[in-house]
């Protein structure tokens, strides 16, 4: 795994990337209902990039996986962490993850907080995030995802 590159996302990757992210939701089996109403949320855009950090993660030149964070003081948010279908479960999470934490230490963050994909809430939780309780979907009325943190330790 110590192949996977990391670095910024470009405006012209926007539409592969939102596409990539799609697959990596369709994983769970939701329907093609389900995954066309998440379209809009995990529609990657210029501006998106613009007001956040986006990073892809490659291996031998191919997109493997996408990860975005924002800052507010000194938590830092998981705005999108998506694997490639066809990577999942090949231990490219627990790599980008270890970037995440890099990122959001460069950032000063001494907290993440992740509203989780519920299907993903036990990888986060082996990641060393905790659940504090639950968030409404941006998506569907009426649907909780976990709210889950994680407490960082400071660069030394």
């Amino acid at each position: 795994m110590n192949s996977i590159r990391f670095r910024p996302a470009r405006d012209e990757e926007c539409p592969a990337l939102s596409d990539m992210m799609l697959r990596s939701k369709a994983h769970w089996d939701y329907d093609a209902d389900f995954i066309e109403a998440c379209r809009t949320d995990l529609t990657i855009t210029p501006d998106w990039l613009r007001e956040n950090a986006g990073f892809v993660a490659e291996r031998e030149n191919t997109v493997v996986g996408f990860f975005g964070i924002s800052t507010e003081g000194e938590t830092a948010h998981v705005e999108h962490f998506f694997v490639e279908r066809d990577a999942i479960g090949h231990g490219v999470g627990k790599v980008m993850w270890t970037e995440y934490l890099r990122q959001a230490r460069l950032r000063k963050a001494r907290r993440i907080e992740i509203e989780a994909e519920p299907h993903a809430e036990a990888f986060y939780r082996h990641m060393g995030a905790v659940t504090i309780g639950q968030c409404p979907s941006t998506v569907f009325a009426g649907r909780m995802l976990p709210l889950m943190e994680v407490t960082l330790t400071p660069l030394v």
